[in-house]
């Protein structure tokens, strides 16, 4: 690689530029050269192809030579013209200029360059990789993530590290079996929702098919199924498939990917092609392209891109029809979009593959799409300037591809080729309407054309810019191993360039994180997914090249690799593969870099990487070593017990201890390394969260599967149902239900009149744990009381909303700035795990809105134990809990007949539907909703006002069938306490609420 050039490879290979020898020099006597593989290992080469050495080890096939030097005579005009021109050019380059988004780099700088940009071109013979199959090496595209992501492992590590082969795709054999299948057309309500869960995922960003007509085309179908034709039962069979793959969350592995038997049943038309195409055989091809690309199987979606452009030049999509011969504005506007959004498929997939185009863009004379005035309203034809600026993006996407990743020789280097592409790239934002502009980070959140849109743009100007990107890295590789360390010598436009990519992929990260968060990442969505691929890959590099923001880049990919290995979890072909390039970056990257040393000239830190014998005394919180002395005295007293460390682990923990707190430490002729793996890097961070960190204990690999299995048995009448579909989806509902419920108030007035009492009882740097946050204040009387009796105390919210969570613990920092404050986002039965692994000095835990006795007897009773293991004789539980009598219950039930708890409930209702698959059943006038208390016991009569069917479980629900839901305990004070005292906890009620039966509890081990 960067170590072992030749003279001749130290020249930018990327410029076909001679080079024009200086007046009066002579050439030197031409000798042979080296093939490239001779002169890595310095060994004489006998010429030849292949030469004698590469022969004997059987390496003919990689005996290549560099390109020589070509010396040529010029005059002495035409040196001074060139001198001129550069004087002139860096005089408009000192001009002031207004600061572009994208870094704008002069052409000027490109000499700077021209011998420093070595090792980021092709290689001069095309990627094949062989897969053991006979005669067919796969083409891997140097355009490609996957590509890039085996490049970057071959920087940091061995160059012959081996290409990752993509094996993660629907199989061949599996859809020619579905395709002989019988497939059953769904019932019509599931046919509907299927239509247009795909019409608006599709349409969205994408023009393929007139939704009137497919519309009427599905109803016509419905009321007759002999009158469609082929082709829009083809049709109709793909927009099955991609409403299924994009309404389902989580594919069963026992089963087929979502859609993948109606898509193999479509595939059935592309048997013949027909010799007088009709449009709708290019619209199917487009559907069954993109669906394709959630399978996988990207060399199907860009052959069937490819096959609809030549099948659009059969019937002259690409041309203007006459005007007399097509006078239909709708059907004119059809054949424009239908061609542009072929040219567009084409181009972004052959541009993700880093293959070539079908058409070349002087071979197309229509129309761009225009927003026409039709004769029949209709919302067909969606706005034209979206689609327009999405097919420019895919036209320099291909231009892209065509100018940097090319094997032919170039005019312009290599600098001046990215810089000419983002250049390109800035005119087109500049260009860009107002409305498709992403607003302000506070403004609401974006609408999902601009996002795709901006993940796109920012996709293409990660592709221009990542070969320089890997240029960098290599340098900053060769630096590592010199001693003394050495500042790697980077050209500024390189690095400038090279920072330009990491922007582009710390903001897709950001916004595919945003989307992740707020719920609009689709599980199965194929572009997503890539976009967070390849920025975390960009920003793997970056946490590499120790940029002022490499932390925080680390910190984002160890984000964007958990939820592509989610993804993976829920059955994401796409990111199956993503994640084992992932997991091989993790494996190279710790192998390069895992070790702290200790040398001779002080401490090198694993985390600045730099001598930091000094820094580590000046400022202790930004060196890594400063913190394992702060912090290794806490672990090894509190985490030996509960914690999965070694005993090599520890003593070397202790004795880098020892070594690094000693007065009398001096330097030292040995180097003495301790291993530090990822998995006790993120033991520390779990166990010393930083202020304000939300913690992810396992909330983001809680899927809903077990609700799945309840519904069933629920709907039967033979289980209850859950409750946990509220707590998920419907947050934000109850959040309004608390903020004016009497408990809120009642049980608030309790923790003033003894929240006193209670710290009293605690130590100083006690954690304030809230079990089930939920955006309540009810904390705050305990933190306020802390202050004020001059302790200190962490706060530590745990919640299953990660949404609810962050803001949360935001409003906490706001309320407290002096007191830390840490997010657990999970669920209870991972907090139990989290508390018996982390012991801190003391813990006064929070279960308060009657939850923690809210739950049969049995179960109840469970709780108490499982808390009874991870407490210690210094913690103590509060638990509030409603238990009305009388003329309190009254009370209870205006509770439950709020508008803030209607519109709960209706949430709630809403989600059981959707989970069993009920469509078309408005969820506030399909049942019937009553209120209910049996003794100790609140729960709803709901009841089916008309008949309804649970697709997903085939089960009917009849009308007039009555069920149980939301059931709640409310306990009295003596069963409470006797559930308590039974499984040997002591407990006392700290009081009670005047109006109401609301009263709270103050649970401690018996060993007080």
């Amino acid at each position: 690689m960067a170590d072992h050039q030749s003279d001749s490879d130290k020249e930018d290979v990327g410029s076909s530029t001679l080079t024009p020898l200086s007046p009066g020099k002579r050439q030197r006597k031409t000798k042979s050269t080296a093939c490239r593989r001779c002169h890595a290992r310095k060994v004489k080469c006998s010429g030849g192809q292949p030469c004698e050495n590469c022969r004997q080890a059987s390496k003919g096939a990689e005996c290549s030579y560099p390109r020589k030097n070509r010396l040529v005579k010029v005059s002495q005009q035409y040196i001074d013209d060139l001198i001129a021109e550069n004087q002139r050019l860096r005089q408009d380059d000192a001009k002031p200029r207004p600061e572009p988004t994208i870094p704008d780099v002069s052409i000027s700088q490109s000499t700077e360059t021209s011998s420093s940009l070595q090792g980021t071109l092709l290689e001069e013979r095309p990627w094949f990789f062989d897969m053991n199959v006979l005669h067919t090496p796969v083409l891997i595209g140097e355009a490609s993530d996957a590509a890039f992501a085996t490049r970057f492992r071959q920087a940091i590590s061995e160059p012959g590290h081996s290409h990752i082969p993509r094996v993660n795709y629907a199989p061949d054999e599996r859809l020619l079996a579905l395709s002989d299948e019988d497939c059953p057309w769904p019932i019509p309500s599931r046919a509907r929702l299927l239509v247009n869960v795909a019409l608006k995922y599709v349409s969205r960003n994408y023009y393929i098919v007139r939704k009137s007509q497919i519309l009427e085309g599905l109803e016509q179908t419905i009321l007759n199924p002999n009158s469609a034709d082929s082709l829009l039962r083809s049709k109709l069979w793909v927009l099955f498939a991609i409403g299924e793959m994009y309404s389902t969350r989580t594919a069963a592995k026992d089963r087929n990917f979502p859609g993948m038997a109606y898509f193999a049943r479509a595939t059935r038309i592309l048997r013949i092609i027909s010799e007088r195409p009709r449009i709708d055989a290019i619209e199917i091809r487009l559907l069954l392209s993109f669906y394709s690309l959630a399978l996988n199987r990207r060399y199907t979606a860009y052959a069937l891109a490819g096959s609809s452009v030549r099948l659009s030049v059969v019937m002259g999509l690409h041309l203007n029809v006459p005007e007399s011969q097509l006078r239909d504005t709708g059907a004119r506007e059809h054949r424009n979009r239908v061609w542009w959004t072929a040219y567009s498929f084409d181009r972004m997939w052959a541009s993700r593959l880093g293959h070539p185009v079908a058409i070349q863009d002087d071979d197309i004379e229509v129309d761009l799409p225009t927003d026409p005035v039709l004769d029949t309203p209709s919302d067909d034809f969606a706005d034209s300037s979206y689609f327009i600026a999405g097919l420019r993006l895919a036209r320099l996407a291909a231009k892209v591809i065509n100018a940097i990743y090319t094997r032919r020789p170039q005019q312009k280097t290599l600098s001046q080729r990215v810089q000419e592409a983002l250049r390109d790239l800035r005119a087109f934002v500049e260009e860009l309407p107002p409305h498709l502009h992403i607003e302000p980070t506070d403004a609401p959140e974006p609408s999902p054309k601009p996002l795709s849109l901006h993940l796109y743009f920012n996709q293409v100007a990660i592709t221009a810019t990542r070969p320089i990107l890997l240029h960098v890295l290599r340098t900053h590789v060769s630096a590592w191993d010199t001693q003394p360390r050495t500042e790697p010598q980077i050209p500024v436009s390189a690095m400038t360039l090279s920072e330009a990519c990491i922007r582009c992929a710390r903001h897709s990260c950001r916004l595919l994180i945003d989307c992740w968060i707020d719920g609009s990442f689709a599980t199965f969505d194929y572009f997503y997914t890539q976009y967070l691929f390849s920025s975390a890959t960009v920003l793997a590099i970056s946490s590499l090249i120790d940029g002022k923001e490499c932390r925080s880049d680390k910190e984002q990919f160890e984000s964007a690799a958990q939820f592509l290995h989610q993804l993976k979890e829920n059955g994401n072909f796409a990111a199956e593969e993503f994640c084992r390039h992932v997991d091989a970056m993790k494996s190279t990257w710790t192998n390069a870099k895992q070790t702290v040393v200790l040398v001779d000239t002080g401490i090198v830190c694993y985390h600045c990487e730099m001598n930091c014998e000094n820094i580590h005394r000046q400022s202790p919180n930004k060196c890594f070593s400063s913190l394992l002395i702060r912090f290794s005295s806490f672990l090894l007293t509190n985490l030996t017990t509960s914690r999965p460390w070694s005993s090599h682990q520890l003593t070397t923990i202790n004795n880098y201890q020892q070594l690094a707190t000693s007065p009398s430490y001096t330097k030292s002729t040995h180097t003495t390394i301790i291993p530090l793996t990822t998995d006790n890097m993120s033991s520390f961070s779990t166990a010393y969260p930083t202020d304000g960190e939300v913690i992810d204990i396992g909330g983001s690999s809680i899927n809903l599967t077990f609700v799945d299995d309840q519904l069933p048995k629920a709907f039967l009448g033979k289980g209850d149902f859950p409750k946990e579909v509220a707590y998920t989806s419907g947050m934000e509902k109850w959040n309004a239900i608390a903020d004016k419920s009497y408990q809120t108030s009642d049980e608030m007035a309790i923790i003033k009149a003894t929240a006193k009492q209670v710290v009293q009882q605690l130590k100083s740097g006690t954690h304030i744990i809230d079990l089930g946050a939920a955006n309540s204040k009810k904390f705050e009387p305990y933190v306020h009381e802390f202050i004020s009796q001059s302790k200190e105390c962490v706060y530590v919210a745990l919640d299953l909303s990660h949404v609810s969570l962050v803001e949360h613990i935001a409003k906490a920092k706001a309320t407290f700035p002096g007191v830390k404050c840490i997010g657990l986002w999970g669920s209870f039965e991972q907090g139990d795990i989290y508390f018996n692994k982390t012991r801190p000095t003391a813990r006064l835990f929070l279960s308060l809105g009657s939850i923690f006795y809210n739950a049969p007897d049995s179960m109840a009773k469970d709780r108490c134990v499982e808390f009874k293991l991870h407490m210690t004789p210094v913690d103590r539980l509060i638990v509030g809990q409603d238990g009305p009598t009388g003329a309190e219950a009254s009370q209870t039930h205006a509770a439950y007949n709020t508008v803030e708890y209607d519109a709960f409930f209706t949430t709630y209702l809403q989600g059981l539907q959707d989970h069993a698959g009920i469509v078309g059943a408005n969820p506030k006038t399909a049942w019937t909703v009553e209120s209910e208390l049996n003794k100790a016991m609140h729960y709803f009569d709901v009841t089916a006002n008309h008949e309804m069917q649970c697709t997903k479980f085939n089960i009917n629900v009849p009308a007039g069938t009555v069920f149980q839901m939301f059931k709640s305990w409310k306990r009295y004070e003596a069963e409470i306490h006797k559930l308590t005292n039974e499984v040997g906890l002591n407990i006392e009620t700290l009081g009670k609420a005047e109006n109401s039966g609301m009263r709270q509890y103050l649970i401690k081990t018996a060993e007080n």
